[in-house]
C-alpha cells in the first residue's frame, strides 16, 4: 500500500481529495493544523506547517505511523484572499510551502502535487489580461498577494525540479471548489451574475 500525506486534509479540497486517495486503496495521513475530525483521527497529525521544525520532524520521524512517503498532496493554505490580511496570508501560504516541499525532499519523496490557484490569471479581471481567450502560454499575473503566494509556489518548484531532475512536482489550478451542498445556492447567482465574476 503506498503511502501518501495531505496537508490541509480537514479543508474543502482536503477532504475530499483523502476520501478519494482512501476509496482508492492508498494509506493516507493528515497534517492539518486543525485538530481531526473523529473518523481521521488515527490517520491525522496536528501540525504548524510554517513551523519547519515541526515540518521536517513529522515527515522524518512519526513513531506512530512509519513507513516511506511515496507522495505529497499539499493543499494546506489560507485559501483564498480576504480571509486574513495579505500580509498574513502570503508569509503563511509561501511559509508552508517552501516548509513542505523542502522537508519532502529531505524525506526522499520524488512526488509531489500542490494546489495553485485560477487567480494566479489575474482574476477577477479587474484589470483586463492581455488577450484573450486565456491560453497554457498566458503569464501569470497575480493581482493578490494570496495569487503571489501561488506564483511563488510555482517558481520554487521549477526550481527544486532543475536542482534536482527526479523529483517530480504538479501545480493544479483549482477553480471553484464546491461541496455537494453548495450547489443548492447555485440558482440564486442568476439574480447578480457579477456576484461570480471570480469564476469567469
Amino acid at each position: 500500500m503506498r503511502k501518501v500525506i495531505v496537508t490541509g486534509g480537514h479543508g474543502k479540497l482536503g477532504r475530499a481529495c483523502v476520501q478519494d486517495l482512501i476509496d482508492h486503496g492508498y494509506d493516507v495521513l493528515v497534517f492539518d493544523s486543525t485538530p481531526s475530525p473523529s473518523h481521521l483521527r488515527r490517520r491525522s497529525v496536528q501540525i504548524d506547517l510554517s513551523d519547519f521544525g515541526q515540518t521536517l520532524d513529522a515527515f522524518l520521524s512519526l513513531d506512530s505511523h512509519p513507513g516511506q512517503v511515496d507522495a505529497v498532496v499539499h493543499l494546506a493554505a489560507i485559501p483564498a484572499p480576504g480571509r486574513q490580511s495579505d500580509a498574513r496570508t502570503y508569509q503563511n501560504n509561501t511559509a508552508c510551502s517552501f516548509n513542505v516541499f523542502h522537508a519532502a525532499r529531505r524525506a526522499g519523496v520524488k512526488n509531489i502535487v500542490f494546489a495553485s490557484s485560477e487567480t494566479v490569471l489575474g482574476l477577477p479581471f479587474d484589470t483586463p489580461p492581455p488577450y484573450v481567450p486565456v491560453d497554457e502560454e498566458y503569464e501569470p499575473r497575480p493581482e493578490t498577494t494570496y495569487s503571489l503566494g501561488k506564483v511563488m509556489d510555482k517558481t520554487l518548484a521549477r526550481h527544486l525540479c532543475r536542482q534536482n531532475p527526479e523529483l517530480k512536482m504538479y501545480g493544479l489550478r483549482f477553480s471553484n471548489v464546491m461541496e455537494i451542498g453548495d450547489y443548492a445556492a447555485f440558482p440564486d447567482f442568476d439574480n447578480d451574475v457579477r456576484q461570480r465574476k471570480w469564476n469567469l
